[in-house]
C-alpha cells in the first residue's frame, strides 16, 4: 500500500466516524431534549438524524475498496 493510498484510507476512516459520532450525538441530544420538554417523538426528524450512521458504518466496512478507487481515480 502507498502513501497517497494510506493517506486516503484515513482520510475516508475519519470521515465514516465523523459521520456515525454527528448521528449519534444528535439523536442522543434528541433524546434528552425530548426527556426534559416532555415532547412527543419525531418519528421523521429521528429517522433523518439517524441516515448518516448507516453511511458510516457502510463507509467503514468499505474504507479499503474506497481508498483504492479513490487512489486509481487520482493516478
Amino acid at each position: 500500500m502507498d502513501p497517497l493510498e494510506r493517506g486516503i484510507l484515513l482520510i475516508i476512516r475519519l470521515i465514516a466516524a465523523t459521520l456515525m459520532l454527528w448521528s449519534v450525538m444528535d439523536l442522543s441530544l434528541d433524546a434528552i431534549l425530548l426527556l426534559h420538554n416532555h415532547r412527543p417523538v419525531a418519528v421523521l426528524t429521528w429517522t433523518v438524524d439517524a441516515i448518516p450512521l448507516p453511511l458510516g458504518i457502510v463507509a467503514m466496512v468499505k474504507a479499503r475498496a474506497l481508498a483504492h478507487w479513490a487512489c486509481d481515480k487520482l493516478e
